[in-house]
């Protein structure tokens, strides 16, 4: 099936608009390369004309390379009408030869019920849906206007030179490379391409809601404008602090990769001494890399958090502290940064064989003849007080005690501990230094701690 302003061979030429916008969208494209042969991209489409112009562009470019596209819906469940929604998109996807998928999310409190969260659990079943079709590249739908809106917020919250430099047009997550091809789009030539294209896209009013900042602002747009803080000013100020944040970001690889060592069991070791030589803004930087890939977080620590850590390393011991989810231990030359136990919550049901992510930051690993006393249900859960209480450190031969709470173990339902990633316990036939009695633990941060650098617009 042919999309519309999409040539059939030996047809007309696409409408003017259409191939327009094409050509601009296989520009963009070209920058976030490369793509492997006959390129499989995954579209997150909501069904409103941003999303709904990306997915047509999108199928467009990937049909031209011999590859294709797999839509992805989230229903969220925070509107009675998400459901129908889901389904008026897969039907639209369907009339276009796309392939489709909607992917259910319902929030079990009320907490779970913000913006924050139902953002962070869009992007972890978009991730998993990638990993389930083997797809490398998801692309979402993010605008001007949206980068607009987010130096604003930063400005707000009085980032500094990084945080203006806006989102990046390409990021690379533990399992796809996130892409933003629309980032030099205005929302206006979208709708004009989903008009061409004869795709009729669903507004969603909570966009506009007033419970919501980027909702404030679009309702004060008119207002921001008349002040001279348009949407074209802000992705200008954007643009002006992204070869800043390159360079910056070169420096902190380059004092990670000198000072700090990374374990699979998701802790970091950082040499104090390296630490200390760099500039004071590039030290900030590691520590906030660190922190945010070791603690699973969305974002760094404010920026006068991550001071006042440092100017407490800066001359020789310092207490110990928690920041962004992970406790913070000197010790002699180097800085342990290990994850809190007690943000470590997550109690995960698994299977002999099974691998799972964990506390959003672990693949682990149960091995397939591991099972519970009397065939009990398991869990993956937090060591807890048992990693002191029933697991000897001799068992720990890598482990920092700082560490070890905050590691999973396997549990059954009745609470017997079956095995971590040091020691297997409920198996006394083997020896605890057997491998294949443990727990296989890889750390898989959200954020890497090191990627490929800030990818400007």
């Amino acid at each position: 099936m042919t999309l519309p302003g999409a040539a059939p061979p030996g047809g007309p030429p696409p409408d003017p608009p259409l191939a327009e916008a094409a050509t601009r969208f296989t520009a963009a494209m070209n920058r976030l390369a490369p793509f492997e042969p006959a390129p499989h991209l995954a579209v997150a489409v909501s069904g409103g004309p941003d999303s709904l112009a990306v997915a047509h562009l999108a199928d467009t470019w990937a049909r031209a390379q011999g590859g294709r596209i797999t839509a992805l819906t989230v229903d969220h469940g925070l509107r009675a009408e998400a459901a129908g929604e889901a389904a008026a998109v897969g039907r639209l996807m369907a009339a276009r030869g796309i392939a489709h998928e909607v992917l259910v999310w319902r929030p079990t409190t009320v907490a779970h019920r913000s913006q924050a969260a139902a953002r962070r659990a869009r992007y972890a079943l978009l991730e998993a849906a990638c990993r389930r079709h083997g797809i490398l590249h998801l692309v979402v739908a993010h605008t001007a206007d949206d980068q607009g809106e987010t130096v604003l917020l930063r400005l707000a919250k009085g980032s500094g030179p990084d945080g203006l430099a806006g989102m990046p047009a390409l990021s690379e997550r533990h399992a796809v490379r996130l892409l933003r091809p629309l980032l030099g789009w205005r929302k206006s030539a979208l709708r004009s391409v989903c008009a061409a294209a004869g795709l009729a896209a669903i507004d969603d009013p909570s966009n506009l809601s007033p419970s919501f900042a980027r909702g404030r602002l679009r309702r004060a747009a008119a207002a921001l404008t008349r002040e001279g803080l348009t949407t074209e000013r802000l992705a200008a100020l954007a643009r002006r602090a992204a070869p800043a944040r390159c360079r910056s970001e070169a420096l902190v690889a380059d004092g990670l990769a000198e000072a700090a060592a990374v374990y699979p069991e998701g802790f970091a070791r950082l040499a104090l001494d390296p630490w200390r030589r760099r500039p004071g803004d590039i030290r900030l930087a590691m520590l906030a890399r660190l922190i945010r890939a070791v603690g699973a977080a969305d974002h760094a620590p404010r920026e006068a958090a991550l001071a006042r850590l440092a100017a407490r390393l800066e001359h020789g011991p310092a207490p110990a502290s928690t920041l962004g989810g992970c406790r913070l231990v000197v010790a002699a030359d180097h800085l342990i940064v290990a994850r809190e136990a007690a943000a470590a919550g997550e109690r995960r049901p698994v299977l002999p064989g099974q691998t799972v992510l964990w506390d959003r930051r672990l693949t682990v690993s149960v091995p397939a003849d591991l099972a519970a006393p009397q065939d009990e249900p398991m869990v993956l859960a937090r060591l807890g007080q048992a990693a002191g209480r029933a697991i000897p450190s001799a068992a720990w031969p890598v482990v920092p005690a700082p560490a070890r709470a905050a590691l999973p173990g396997l549990w059954t339902a009745g609470g017997h501990l079956v095995a971590t990633a040091a020691v297997a316990c409920a198996r006394p036939d083997r020896l605890p230094t057997d491998p294949a009695a443990r727990l296989a633990v890889v750390f898989t941060p959200p954020s890497p701690i090191a990627d490929a650098g800030f990818v400007a617009a």
